[in-house]
C-alpha cells in the first residue's frame, strides 16, 4: 500500500516507539535488558522440554484459547522452572467442557482457514495475516519450552483468522458455534484458573525463599 520510502519511515518510527516503550519499562523494572540482546535468548532455542513440533502445534492452536490440565512442575521436569506447565497436556484435557470447546474451536479454525483461502475480499489483509501466523508458528517451533507463555503473540491473530468466516456465507453457523464456545471456554478456564491460584497459594506460601 505504500512506496518504499514511506515503508522505511514507518519501520523507523516503529523502532523508535519500541525503544521508547522499552525505556519506560526499564524505569519500572531496572533489570530489563535491551530487547535486541539476542545472546541471552540462545538458551531458549531448541529446548528438549518443548516436546517436539506436535506439542508446540497443539499448544499454539488450542492451549492458547482452551486451557488444558495444568501440571505442577516442582522437581526436574523443566530445570530451573518451579511452577505450572501445560506443554505436555492434551487439548481439552482439563474438563468435559474443555473437550467440547476444543471441538468447537476446531470447527471455527477450519472455517477461518477456508475463508482465508477462498474469500475474494481483503486480499492484502489476508496475505499479511497468513504471513504473520506462519512467522509466529515458525518462530515458536524452535524457541521456548512453554509455548503458552507466548500466547499473547498469536491468540489475536487466531481470533482474526476465525473472524474471517463471519464475512462468508457461513456467518450464521459461525455465530452459533461461538455462542456455544464462549460458555464452555469460560467454565473450563475458570476451573483451571482456580487450580492455578490454589497452587500459587500453597506452593509459594511454603517456599518463600
Amino acid at each position: 500500500n505504500h512506496p518504499w520510502r514511506r515503508v522505511l519511515k514507518i519501520l523507523g518510527g516503529t523502532l523508535l516507539l519500541t525503544v521508547a516503550l522499552w525505556a519506560v519499562e526499564r524505569l519500572i523494572f531496572p533489570s530489563t535488558g535491551f530487547f535486541l540482546n539476542l545472546a541471552k535468548e540462545k538458551k531458549f532455542l531448541f529446548r528438549p522440554e518443548m516436546g517436539g513440533p506436535l506439542h508446540v502445534l497443539r499448544s499454539f492452536f488450542y492451549h492458547t484459547l482452551v486451557m488444558p490440565a495444568i501440571a505442577f512442575n516442582t522437581d526436574v521436569t523443566v530445570p530451573d522452572w518451579k511452577g505450572m506447565i501445560t506443554q505436555p497436556a492434551a487439548p481439552g484435557s482439563a474438563s468435559f467442557l474443555g473437550g467440547i470447546a476444543v471441538l468447537l474451536w476446531t470447527l471455527l479454525l477450519l472455517l477461518g482457514v477456508w475463508a482465508m483461502f477462498c474469500s475474494q475480499a481483503n486480499v492484502k489483509f489476508r496475505v499479511v495475516l497468513g504471513l504473520l501466523l506462519l512467522g509466529q508458528l515458525g518462530f515458536h517451533l524452535f524457541y521456548g519450552f512453554e509455548t503458552f507463555l507466548y500466547s499473547l503473540h498469536f491468540i489475536v491473530l487466531l481470533v482474526i483468522l476465525v473472524a474471517l468466516c463471519f464475512l462468508t456465507r457461513f456467518r450464521v453457523i459461525a455465530v452459533g458455534i461461538v455462542l456455544l464456545l464462549i460458555p464452555c471456554v469460560a467454565v473450563n478456564n475458570s476451573l483451571q484458573f482456580a487450580r492455578a491460584v490454589d497452587f500459587i497459594e500453597q506452593y509459594y506460601g511454603t517456599h518463600r525463599d
